[in-house]
């Protein structure tokens, strides 16, 4: 399972590295289907170079769900296949409209589809999987899909 910055406190601190990033432009799509979670697409400067990394936000108004690459050093560059991958999972999830974002307050759960989650804050064993299928108690931002 990947670990993704995630939840209000989560995304707090995504915003906050944001501050330190140089966005160059941001493009918002809204698709047309009634339901369906907006999607925001920034892009930022990775060392020199300009519109390098893109940071994808979702909802109205948009809650970073992640950035692209992690990070923009020689020494993490394992090349543009399992970036590529790993966002078009995230647009797929998006589309679709199987992306959740579960919150209470202080606690965050994103869910990518029937098996990626991630989390921020405390959970217990098992405690994840419930609120998944019940989250009673807990905001949620879903969408319906584009198609």
């Amino acid at each position: 399972m990947r670990r993704l910055d995630g939840g209000v406190l989560g995304a707090r601190r995504f915003h906050a590295r944001l501050r330190a990033l140089v966005i160059s432009r941001t493009d918002r799509i809204v698709p047309v289907v009634a339901g369906a979670l907006p999607l925001t697409v920034a892009r930022s400067r990775l060392g020199d170079v300009d519109d390098a990394g893109v940071i994808l936000g979702v909802g109205d108004p948009a809650v970073c769900i992640d950035r692209f690459p992690d990070c923009g050093c020689d020494a993490c560059d394992n090349g543009s296949h399992n970036v590529l991958d790993h966002f078009d999972e995230h647009m797929v999830v998006i589309v679709s409209g199987a992306f959740r974002r579960l919150c209470d307050g202080n606690r965050t759960i994103t869910v990518f589809g029937e098996r990626e989650w991630n989390t921020s804050g405390s959970f217990d064993r098992g405690d994840v999987e419930a609120i998944i299928v019940d989250p009673l108690g807990w905001d949620e931002l879903a969408g319906a899909s584009w198609l």
